[in-house]
């Protein structure tokens, strides 16, 4: 019997030593979030001849990097490595406050030898996380993207993928995208690569071009298990709406959604979103050239609210476990930490920062000087970071005054591994960000360069957008459960969501405290509550905030302006959160 014309059969092309279903006309069947178009896409940019050229090229909008209306599933398999050479091509500075365009090789990509394989229209990078690299400046984050196939591309499939880079030693992080054609026998044309956004206060810039690039077909080892996890990671994510939706979901509130984050420069704005009732309520991701095609998986830095979600809950799980963890002495645990000045310093003051260890107590004084800068900040060896930490003098008793150091963080996650006798962000990573099923960027953090290979505790991680939420709801809405478990100590948790007469030390204003890693505003003045509100919440440098609000409410913004604020926007939430209730 002849076979119709459209049978599809499940026949085997063999690649790589690798198996993949194709119909009877040997076309590859797609396996995983299929497209239903035929691939006529009206292209202008980043087209068939452009990508059979290399050098500096233009400056484009993003949307010529995003999956288009009209693609097609990718008659072509991705399965093995990436590799191309960084070299100076297009770059344009935006701010550049301590003058990094002097950095040898900073207006170039990273070398780039990195394996991927596709699933379907998606294509997963085998390694997630921070990438160490041969760069002197910058570390690679590579993320999924997507694989498609449009007519005009000559039988090529086309790929998009994003990535960051993110500053040596530091939290500083621009996103970016590439994009490229190839083919299943390791044909493909150059890569053409664009950053045109960031999350970084002191230096901001465009950088683009196009670049010789190959591919090695290979196996991969683990392919099922990768994909499996992948499927895993996107399905595990908070449902999302656009933000303007809050409108509709709760008309009677009135709520204006144009004024949240308006206190942010929206030119400075990388992502900000509120969550409520399961939803997560995303604004857009914008960049100087369109908004960002990839803003489920675009990198943001922790920076300090790394002090509430690593250290902050590392203390109150280890609480939790051994009762009375957090009255232990750092004395007893870091050496180069003088029993003179450290021995009555328990773990729990070094989370508040009241070790009464300084040199100035004024706000941000010691944090911002030129000593924390070059003994901490740009020591990137454990040793001189341990060392400058504990070299404050005695000023005050312990628990008693609030001075800002982000080398109190680091002090205390040394003290924590030395306790575990194990690396403590892996220990972090496996009790309590697996349970809350958090991306696999989360598995990775910024460590010092020598053998110590010691975590910052204050700064350093990555997030994902719906890796904030689940952070932040972890204790706002579960109180520190996860399935009904109890993974934080009760007491803290109590004492960040303010259910107790205890609201911190005073930390620079009238209306700011701090306790347990968290900053603590006291609302009822600014949202018209007739009895005293306190809302805790995290804070980053350069204009990052997640606040903890009532009624199980969460909003989050990430920016690089200094600008911290959150009074219009809470004001606003507070039309369907009801605060003061």
């Amino acid at each position: 019997m002849k076979l119709k014309k459209y049978l599809v059969l499940l026949l085997l092309l063999t690649f790589s030593n690798t198996l993949y279903a194709t119909n009877s006309f040997g076309q590859l069947l797609c396996d995983y979030d299929c497209l239903t178009v035929n691939g006529f896409v009206n292209r202008s940019v980043l087209n068939f001849r452009t990508l059979q050229t290399t050098g500096i090229g233009r400056f484009v909008n993003l949307s010529a990097y995003q999956l288009p209306r009209g693609a097609a599933n990718p008659s072509n398999m991705f399965e093995g490595n990436l590799q191309f050479s960084g070299e100076t091509l297009g770059w344009f500075s935006v701010k550049d406050t301590f003058n990094y365009a002097a950095i040898t090789n900073v207006k170039q990509l990273p070398d780039f030898n990195y394996q991927f394989i596709q699933h379907g229209t998606h294509l997963i990078p085998v390694s997630r996380g921070l990438q160490t690299t041969n760069h002197n400046l910058w570390q690679l984050i590579l993320e999924p993207g997507r694989v498609w196939n449009e007519i005009r591309d000559n039988g090529f499939s086309r790929a998009s993928l994003p990535f960051s880079l993110q500053e040596y030693g530091a939290n500083c992080t621009h996103n970016g995208v590439l994009t490229f054609l190839f083919k299943s026998d390791g044909s493909m044309s150059s890569v053409a690569y664009e950053i045109a956004s960031e999350t970084c206060e002191y230096y901001q810039f465009n950088l683009y071009g196009l670049l010789n690039a190959n591919y090695f077909p290979v196996q991969i080892d683990n392919a099922a298990a990768i994909k499996s996890n992948y499927e895993s990671e996107v399905t595990n994510r908070m449902p999302t709406k656009p933000l303007s939706d809050l409108a509709v979901d709760y008309p009677r509130s009135r709520i204006n959604t144009n004024l949240i984050a308006s206190e942010q420069t929206s030119a400075n704005l990388s992502a900000y979103g509120v969550a409520y009732n399961g939803v997560h309520y995303t604004g857009n991701c914008t960049t100087r050239f369109g908004s960002y095609p990839y803003c489920d998986v675009m990198s943001l830095p922790s920076y300090s609210v790394a002090k509430s979600v690593f250290t902050g809950y590392q203390l109150m799980a280890l609480e939790q476990i051994n009762p009375g963890f957090k009255t232990l002495s750092i004395a007893d645990f870091v050496s180069a930490c003088p029993a003179s000045q450290w021995s009555d310093v328990s773990f729990e003051n070094t989370l508040d920062m009241a070790t009464g260890n300084y040199t100035d107590s004024g706000f941000q004084v010691d944090e911002s000087s030129v000593a924390m800068i070059n003994g901490f900040f740009l020591n990137y060896t454990d040793s001189g970071k341990t060392n400058f930490s504990c070299g404050y003098a005695r000023q005050s008793p312990p628990s008693t005054k609030w001075v800002y150091h982000t080398s109190d963080s680091y002090v205390l996650n040394k003290a924590i591994t030395r306790y575990l006798s194990q690396d403590s962000y892996a220990w972090l990573v496996n009790t309590i960000y697996q349970p809350l099923r958090l991306s696999p960027v989360l598995n990775t953090s910024v460590r010092t360069v020598d053998i110590a290979n010691q975590t910052m505790g204050g700064y350093g991680l990555t997030f994902h957008r719906d890796d904030v939420v689940k952070l932040a709801e972890f204790v706002n809405n579960s109180q520190g459960k996860v399935d009904g478990q109890q993974l934080l100590d009760k007491t803290m948790v109590e004492q960040v969501l303010q259910k107790t007469n205890y609201h911190g030390l005073s930390a620079g204003s009238l209306y700011d405290s701090y306790d347990n890693g968290f900053w603590i505003w006291k609302a009822d003045a600014a949202l018209g509550c007739n009895t005293d509100l306190y809302i805790p919440y995290m804070s980053g440098f350069g204009g990052i905030s997640v606040a903890l609000l009532p009624n199980n409410m969460l909003y989050y913004f990430f920016s690089d302006n200094n600008e911290h604020s959150f009074i219009t926007t809470a004001r606003e939430l507070n039309k369907i959160g009801d605060f003061c209730n």
